[in-house]
């Protein structure tokens, strides 16, 4: 084979992986973004309203139980929002290092964190602990916190959960 040749296939395939390169999509986005958000959220406050009532529980239900109740019934977003936060951290660390990944996960968890607490402000200021307790527990166990067709923002959801099985 000449020199021309072999030049012109090395061209080719260096050109082929640049290309190939260039065309991986960035992690982040804003809808997985916002995604990660509301399941980070729901997660904050199906594990703090155990916490907090861990004696409204039946005996034979623990609060870690009810926790893991949760997360299995909604297993496909919270595997999906574990699978791109480490992804999006791995990408923040790669083009900024170890200060702009623990900067980015501050941020996504203090939004989660913030939101969970302002619902649990509103839940928990006024009133009755044990009868919010009760309502509280009832409607995280009836599957009103449970991602389903009915949440505003389903179809970001299922977005998250589609990106992250192609991963």
């Amino acid at each position: 084979m000449n020199t021309f040749k072999i030049f012109i296939m090395m061209f080719a395939f260096t050109v082929t992986n640049i290309t190939v390169a260039q065309e991986q999509p960035p992690i982040a986005s804003e809808s997985r973004d916002v995604s990660l958000t509301y399941i980070g959220t729901a997660n904050y406050i199906v594990a703090n309203v155990a916490n907090k009532c861990a004696t409204t529980f039946e005996r034979d239900k623990s609060s870690k139980i009810f926790v893991l109740s949760w997360q299995e019934r909604n297993a496909k977003y919270v595997l999906a929002a574990a699978i791109y936060m480490e992804k999006r951290l791995n990408e923040v660390y790669k083009m900024g290092g170890p200060a702009k990944r623990d900067a980015v996960y501050q941020e996504i968890t203090s939004a989660a964190q913030a939101n969970g607490k302002a619902a649990m402000r509103g839940w928990f200021e006024n009133g009755d602990k044990t009868k919010a307790c009760k309502r509280i527990v009832e409607l995280i166990e009836n599957g009103e916190f449970d991602v389903t067709p009915q949440v505003p923002m389903y179809d970001k959801l299922e977005g998250l959960a589609t990106w992250a099985q192609q991963q």
